[in-house]
């Protein structure tokens, strides 16, 4: 008899918000499962669409079913009414169902608070669930949900035999809305590697300061284009480079005015998307980041592999990255003098920016490196119960309100349909009534003879 007997192999079925890799969310999860597969795991994943995210995944040999769904958040002010997609998500739910039931996965694992539907397709299905929260609580203000915002975490306390965060003050912020899983709520270090650069050709500008992200109000980019303004008052010319999507066309609208105000088109430039944002975070005099809302922070990391310096903002998960004084300088989020002054200072003192600059990559090479990231997410994993524990399916009840939108939906549409066969039907008769007419008939012995 073998002493030892062969283990079985786990699958886990992720469920990603997005079918893209322009955020932190989906790259930190190409990496775990990149991970899981080189340990032996297999994995597949679930996206909206197809993107960058899922030919990556394909690269790597993981397989992706493509299920069209729709968020239960919206940015505040989106007119777009969620029981609008009630059929969208209420087939994407029975979809769900279907590849659970034909992969038999050892766990569903939802990367991001924007979707629940992995989490109630696990429940249904009496599977281990893994809720991944990677949203800062700080963007409450900015975002709506489906639901009120204590049942939104009410569904992930009920539905999740384990809570991961991306960072250690994500985890304070959600264990008290957890009462489930208070004080047990568990950190996925994110593995953030050096990034590669194709050698890029950019042009070189003196004292340049170098801003990679998304061009949004949470990443506040505008806060280091005032700080330029104010350089410029007290007679330093900084040269500034915003690098990412220009999102949110008011705020970049607004900045774009600011500049134009004073007379800053000659020191600002937006340069987009860019494959290699790393390439000029390498070029850069000062790297700066300005966001007071990330949960962890990946351009603060990649930044840091730049060696070169970093003010950041006293904010979000920055903190748990960076010590200020020691591998950046902080300024208080908002305080556009003291952005400024920080950035003075490394321009004018490059032992101090070298120093930072270092210690920065040191620590980011130690802290994020793939022998450091994911241990306790896939020790987790490799400990987990085949079964789920027993959970309250209360929240589950929110498939009868989507239920109820797509039959009412469904209910308009038969209508409509209704109508229009009726409207056909009159149609046809009329037409009808043409064929049988005398004139129709006279037309068409016209027709005959002319053809002869």
């Amino acid at each position: 008899m073998n002493a030892t007997a062969k283990q079985p192999v786990r699958r886990w079925l992720f469920l990603s918000h997005t079918g893209d890799l322009f955020g932190g969310a989906e790259r930190s999860l190409l990496e775990i499962v990149t991970d899981l597969k080189a340990r032996g795991h297999e994995c597949m994943v679930i996206t909206p669409a197809q993107g960058t995210l899922t030919a990556a995944l394909k690269k790597h040999g993981v397989r992706v079913h493509v299920v069209h769904f729709d968020w239960w958040l919206r940015g505040r002010g989106d007119k777009d009414d969620f029981d609008n997609h009630a059929a969208d998500n209420a087939a994407a739910v029975r979809s769900m169902l279907k590849i659970v039931g034909s992969y038999e996965p050892t766990g569903c694992i939802t990367n991001t608070l924007a979707a629940p539907w992995l989490a109630y397709v696990a429940a249904m299905c009496s599977i281990p669930h893994i809720w991944i929260v990677r949203e800062s609580l700080d963007q409450e203000k900015e975002l709506m949900f489906r639901l009120p915002f204590a049942d939104v975490w009410q569904t992930v306390d009920l539905l999740s035999t384990e809570v991961f965060c991306n960072s250690k003050i994500l985890c304070e912020s959600v264990e008290p809305l957890l009462p489930h899983h208070r004080k047990s709520v568990k950190i996925v270090t994110p593995f953030v590697n050096k990034p590669a650069t194709g050698g890029e050709k950019i042009p070189q500008k003196d004292s340049l300061l170098v801003a990679v992200g998304q061009i949004k109000p949470t990443k506040s980019q505008f806060e280091v284009v005032k700080a330029v303004n104010e350089l410029k008052n007290r007679g330093l010319e900084a040269n500034l480079v915003l690098v990412g999507d220009t999102e949110d066309k008011e705020y970049v609208a607004g900045i774009k005015k600011f500049i134009s105000s004073n007379g800053l088109g000659s020191q600002v430039e937006f340069v987009g998307h860019q494959p290699s944002p790393y390439a000029y975070n390498r070029i850069a005099d000062v790297n700066i980041v300005t966001s007071n809302t990330e949960s962890f922070g990946r351009v603060t990391v990649e930044a840091m592999y730049s060696r070169r310096p970093l003010v950041a903002s006293a904010a979000g998960g920055t903190l748990q990255i960076v010590e200020d004084g020691k591998t950046a300088l902080l300024y208080e989020p908002g305080n556009i003098k003291q952005l400024a002054d920080k950035i003075e200072a490394l321009l004018n003192d490059k032992g101090l920016a070298d120093r930072l600059a270092e210690a920065a990559y040191r620590k980011a090479a130690k802290d994020f490196s793939r022998e450091a990231a994911h241990r306790e997410f896939i020790s987790c994993l490799e400990s987990l119960p085949s079964e789920s524990r027993e959970v309250n399916l209360a929240p589950l009840r929110d498939l009868l309100s989507i239920d109820k939108a797509m039959r009412t939906e469904n209910d308009r549409l038969h209508q409509r349909s209704e109508l229009l066969e009726e409207r056909l039907g009159h149609a046809n008769k009329e037409l009808q009534d043409i064929y049988d007419s005398r004139a129709w008939k006279m037309v068409n012995r016209y027709r005959k003879f002319k053809r002869g």
